[in-house]
């Protein structure tokens, strides 16, 4: 289906994903599907995977001249069930994996005691995945690229940090 436009559509209750195709069709994401029915299935394409990527904005941390010095990277995966490859894309366009392979479904909870019957948990939780770049080459101004092959990739959020370094010493 090649698709032109999309956008989100809330009808009150729930979000959808609705797309506009070039033969002027409108399609919704999962439309016929109540949450709970969703299975790993729907993420296929006649029962092959197809890749996900998200590529975040550039983080010019306030500065978008002077060098910065990098110190880390998170990324937040929600509702997600694939593996997730995750790069860094500096100045020179060249992608750094900095995560390979790794999975992004949540865990799960183990208590150490029992829980009242009124209790309620959300089997939905976040995960989240964190790494150092400290030591890495300068920049300007940084991306962050999530890539799957296969699966649901449900990306919350990306944050980064970095020393912005204000000047160069002359030699």
């Amino acid at each position: 289906m090649p698709s032109l436009h999309w956008v989100r559509y809330t009808n009150g209750v729930v979000d959808h994903l609705v797309f506009g195709t070039s033969a002027g069709f409108v399609r919704r994401w999962m439309g016929n599907k109540l949450p709970t029915d969703i299975t790993s299935a729907d993420y296929t394409d006649a029962g092959d995977g197809y890749e996900t990527y998200v590529l975040s904005r550039e983080f010019a941390f306030g500065d978008f001249l002077s060098d910065k010095s990098p110190f880390n990277i998170e990324v937040e995966f929600f509702s997600s069930a694939a593996s997730a490859d995750i790069y860094v894309i500096k100045d020179s366009g060249v992608a750094t994996e900095v995560f390979s392979s790794i999975p992004t479904t949540n865990l799960g909870l183990t208590l150490p005691f029992v829980l009242d019957a009124s209790a309620i948990l959300s089997t939905i939780a976040t995960r989240r995945r964190a790494q150092s770049l400290v030591g890495g080459s300068q920049f300007r101004g940084m991306q962050i690229l999530a890539r799957s092959q296969s699966g649901k990739l449900g990306l919350r959020a990306f944050s980064a940090s970095a020393f912005i370094d204000p000047y160069k010493a002359q030699r």
